[in-house]
């Protein structure tokens, strides 16, 4: 969506990134609920930084839209959506 001229490409590309963002939020919160040891302080360490990041991660993408432009700014995201990828298999075994 970030690299695409296409103005079809890219709705279809807005249309998964909603459906991801709008899946992201229960599930993971039910994952951090699957296991009844410890389920209570994992669901509210989850729900705290997902509430943290919807009050601060919005207005600072708006902030680096506004600063570099909102295709630079989404591609801070991308980045962090790849750190994450990467760095949940690791967090996964630790837990």
């Amino acid at each position: 969506m970030i690299f695409n001229d296409n103005l079809y490409v890219g709705a279809v590309g807005v249309f998964l990134w909603g459906i991801g963002a709008s899946l992201g939020f229960p599930v993971g919160r039910s994952v951090a609920g699957d296991n009844s040891n410890g389920a209570p302080e994992r669901v509210a360490i989850v729900s705290t930084l997902e509430f943290l990041s919807s009050l601060v991660l919005i207005p600072l993408i708006g902030i680096l839209s506004d600063s570099f432009g909102l295709v630079r700014s989404l591609i801070v995201v991308m980045i962090a959506v790849f750190i994450s990828a990467i760095l949940t298999p690791i967090v996964k075994n630790k837990v």
